[in-house]
């Protein structure tokens, strides 16, 4: 007999996996599209209402920038948002945000995760960041979705992530002030 992948198969049996597989199979817009737009289904409408709130791209997420003229171009390069802010309110909604299902890696439980205190959310504003690497990489990725007849779609084929640095400062001063490394996509 053959071996195979070593797959644990009942996997197969959890997260609507092997129904949402059938569909995928079958479906006019493509077995990988139809996946990812499942992936929406795990998470929960709180998370996608924040997300929405907040912006799928570095434009959207400019009209929160503090910095002179939200260009982003002086030295200055962190600024804090106001925890009294609709962002933070949203940007907490998403870190906070419980999945459909429970979570596969699970570091605590979801007791010690409520009461997790969310104690300052530094935005970074770094327009020579956002210019040459993180808007030319998003125009990329709509490009390579259109030249393959498919329609690029905010909140689909992109999500909110978030970064910690822990306290190395030389990390922390990577991903705030340089303009090529800094968030890598």
């Amino acid at each position: 007999t053959r071996m195979g992948d070593t797959h644990k198969m009942e996997s197969l049996l959890t997260f609507d996996c092997l129904p949402r597989l059938i569909d995928a199979a079958t479906s006019a817009e493509g077995p990988e599209l139809y996946m990812v737009r499942s992936w929406r289904d795990r998470i929960s409408e709180q998370r996608l209402a924040a997300e929405h709130f907040l912006g799928y791209n570095t434009q959207q997420l400019r009209r929160f920038w503090a910095s002179p003229s939200r260009k982003g171009t002086d030295e200055r390069k962190l600024f804090e948002v106001p925890r009294s802010s609709e962002e933070f309110k949203q940007i907490s909604a998403i870190f906070k945000a419980t999945p459909q299902e429970p979570p596969a890696y699970v570091l605590s439980s979801q007791f010690e995760w409520d009461r997790t205190v969310i104690i300052k959310v530094e935005r970074v504003e770094n327009g020579l960041q956002e210019a040459g690497s993180a808007r030319p990489y998003h125009e990329a990725l709509r490009r390579s979705f259109s030249d393959q007849g498919l329609e690029f779609e905010p909140g689909v084929h992109t999500c909110w992530a978030f970064h910690g640095a822990g306290i190395d400062p030389d990390a922390i001063d990577s991903i705030v002030s340089n303009p090529v490394a800094g968030f890598q996509p």
